[in-house]
């Protein structure tokens, strides 16, 4: 098997690309579709802003039983997709090997373990993709020897060659939540009232989220956000982040076991369909998804996620950091 060379694609090439992930490959690209559609949209991004590459110069050819490996780099920040992962990801059974290490984060050295049981094809396509991201990744990660690299909302099925290729500095896995776009009811009314997060609010945003993310991204996020209030007070609030995903969900402690979470994720969601259908391509013809991820270890959020008709996708994705090996 040749293994390909990365390209760095152009801007105009973009148009194609997000036609080819939106229309074959949601939801499994779903994360990387929002960030392309956010392109132009976000005040701390702008187009051409952050390297987009691929193992194939056409970005049209991003065949679902190939693997083409796209990255978008964003100063050590890597955003990675392999375009076989629709058929992984639904591959039928997902080994009990591979769903173990991913929560006790051990892969036992294994490159390639077994993916999917009892499917001999499936196994040979997911040989196939490692190989080639394992020679996309290190075309461009050895240009940063020494420095921490953040792997972005990288597919869990991707760890075990992330394990033997780098030293892993912190790995944080997470399900991941997806549900059809659609506009729906979000009830509860009074006395509670529904809005934009405002900019006065982010000091408390930032300072209940568990990662201290910076206060212009936070910002930036609340242009599609739900925030609720009573009495003019803020308690209950949820964001979208780069990539269009659900991010920063908070309820104040008091306001807990009164369903304000879910009236936040619906208006929410609510919101970002909108945006995908407006923005999407061929949105009257192409489904389109959101999302939220949530810690394995979080029953409750998933719980919260599956009352509200999100289903689980694929074996999940994690944010994992890695430092690249010193040749000997």
């Amino acid at each position: 098997m040749t293994l390909p060379t990365i390209h760095l694609l152009s801007t105009d090439q973009y148009p194609s690309l997000i036609e080819q992930l939106a229309r074959y490959h949601q939801p499994s690209s779903s994360q990387m579709l929002g960030w392309f559609l956010q392109t132009g949209h976000s005040s701390i991004d702008t187009l051409g802003r952050a390297k987009v590459y691929s193992t194939h110069p056409d970005p049209t050819f991003l065949p679902t039983d190939e693997p083409v490996v796209i990255m978008i780099n964003s100063f050590h920040r890597l955003q990675v997709y392999v375009s076989t992962e629709p058929l992984l990801d639904n591959c039928g059974s997902i080994s009990d090997t591979m769903k173990k290490h991913a929560v006790d984060r051990d892969w036992a050295s294994e490159k390639v373990p077994r993916y999917c049981d009892g499917n001999d094809s499936i196994q040979s396509l997911y040989k196939r993709s490692v190989e080639v991201l394992e020679s996309a990744l290190l075309q461009l990660t050895n240009e940063w020897p020494d420095n921490e690299i953040l792997l972005h909302g990288i597919s869990i099925m991707w760890q075990p060659l992330l394990n033997v290729l780098y030293d892993v500095v912190s790995y944080n896995p997470c399900h991941l939540f997806c549900k059809p776009a659609e506009i729906v009811e979000t009830g509860l009314g009074s006395p509670y009232t529904i809005s934009k997060i405002d900019p006065d609010d982010l000091k408390i945003v930032v300072e209940k989220n568990k990662i201290l993310y910076d206060s212009e991204y936070v910002k930036d996020c609340f242009r599609i956000s739900t925030a609720m209030r009573y009495n003019g007070e803020l308690v209950a609030w949820g964001y979208t982040h780069r990539d269009i995903t659900i991010g920063g969900l908070h309820v104040l402690p008091e306001y807990r076991r009164r369903n304000l979470a879910s009236v936040v994720v619906r208006d929410l969601c609510n919101k970002q369909a909108q945006f995908l259908l407006d923005v999407g391509p061929h949105a009257d013809t192409v489904k389109y998804y959101v999302q939220g991820f949530v810690e394995l270890s979080n029953v409750g959020s998933a719980s919260l996620f599956e009352r509200l008709g999100f289903e689980k996708s694929g074996l999940g994705t994690a944010w994992t950091v890695i430092v690249p090996r010193k040749q000997a």
